[in-house]
């Protein structure tokens, strides 16, 4: 289960606006924990349409009445999680992306607002890979020193704090991204590779750590 939300309010609880993008959420069910707290939750009450159910699937947009955790401890971008299938949490990562909406030269050190499901994060780029043919997909051999419109790159980049990702090819809905600069949305890419990120520390393999970003 991996259920994402872009809202909150407070009504006799914690209440979360969000979907539910994987698996299903049900008040039956008491392995759940939300990321990037690492806290362990329970669901009191599930909302379809205004409506009180006991059990809401994947697609639906849900409101969860929560326990073990104050409004002010989480944010829009966190995600709610089965407890044996935790999303990753990592500020840098490898990133395809496409720009097609920039006057200037983009270079290392060069920071934007990323939007990627719920979560807005400010964020760097650390470096680029190689440029990216449209036609082909071939990279280039070299690293460029500098972007521009048009151009699509392999680029590292870090987010200011920890935020929850997937690798695009495993979960799109987590790896997908625009970017936008002073109102508006200049470029848009999808994850690639992540950085060695804590989602060990909820007892996953030491595999996915092998995959950092260098």
């Amino acid at each position: 289960t991996q259920s994402t939300w872009g809202g909150k309010y407070k009504d006799m609880g914690v209440v979360v606006c969000g979907k539910i993008e994987s698996g299903y959420v049900s008040k039956a069910r008491s392995e759940i924990v939300v990321m990037p707290l690492k806290r362990d939750l329970g669901v009191l009450s599930i909302f379809t349409d205004k409506e009180e159910t006991d059990v809401a699937y994947t697609g639906e947009n849900v409101e969860l009445k929560l326990k073990g955790v104050e409004e002010e401890e989480i944010s829009t971008g966190f995600v709610l999680c089965d407890k044996s299938d935790v999303c990753h949490v990592c500020r840098k990562f490898e990133a395809q992306v496409s720009i097609f909406d920039y006057d200037s030269i983009i270079c290392p050190g060069f920071s934007c607002i990323m939007h990627c499901h719920t979560a807005i994060e400010e964020v760097v780029f650390k470096g680029f890979v190689a440029l990216i043919d449209k036609k082909t997909g071939k990279r280039s051999d070299t690293r460029p020193r500098f972007v521009k419109q048009d151009q699509v790159v392999l680029a590292i980049l870090q987010a200011n704090r920890p935020v929850c990702l997937e690798m695009y090819s495993q979960y799109p809905q987590m790896g997908r991204f625009t970017l936008r600069c002073s109102d508006r949305t200049i470029a848009m890419g999808r994850v690639e590779r992540l950085a060695s990120s804590n989602k060990n520390a909820m007892g996953t393999s030491s595999q996915d750590q092998n995959s950092s970003v260098s």
